[in-house]
């Protein structure tokens, strides 16, 4: 299990301010995301890569801030677009939730 926190903004081990405008980061990150994680992410694979509460996942999927779809099983999100998201200007820094 990868540990993040919120407090610290990391996501795979990589401070999120550590990434953001630096290209080979933003490679490290999506190749390591897409060895260690399915294509169709779960509630459970956001709150490690966020480390962002449940209730507070799922308060976010349910009003649309994190794409993703409800389905039979629970949530999903497609792995690439929670990235596309997460790496999106100012999600997450300096974020309140």
């Amino acid at each position: 299990m990868i540990k993040s926190t919120k407090e610290d903004n990391v996501i795979i081990g990589v401070k999120k301010d550590e990434f953001r405008n630096n290209e080979n980061a933003i490679e490290k990150l999506t190749e390591d995301v897409r060895k260690k994680y399915p294509f169709s992410l779960t509630v459970k694979h956001i709150i490690e890569l966020t480390g962002y509460s449940q209730a507070t996942v799922y308060r976010m999927l349910e009003c649309g801030e994190i794409p993703g779809a409800k389905k039979v099983m629970g949530w999903r999100v497609p792995r690439d677009v929670f990235l596309a998201w997460w790496l999106a200007d100012g999600v997450g820094v300096d974020e309140v939730i």
